[in-house]
């Protein structure tokens, strides 16, 4: 059976993958105010929690703003 593509999300690896890349980029951290370092820390924690969520249909976004300068 061939899977969708939010059944692979919904897998810790892809999850780490993903907070790999993030991490690498050395961004400053999303809108819920979260620094990358804090989310490092504990990152077992939080993806854990996001699959979690992810699975059980209770994860929302964040809205994603894009300032533009004129």
């Amino acid at each position: 059976m061939k899977q969708t593509l939010f059944e692979k999300l919904c897998q810790i690896d892809i999850l780490q993958a993903a907070w790999m890349n993030v991490k690498s980029k050395n961004s400053a951290g999303g809108i819920d105010g979260m620094s990358v370092k804090d989310f490092g820390d504990n990152s077992e924690k939080y993806l854990s929690e996001i699959l979690k969520n992810l699975k059980s249909g209770k994860w929302t976004p964040y809205p994603y703003y894009l300032e533009i300068s004129q």
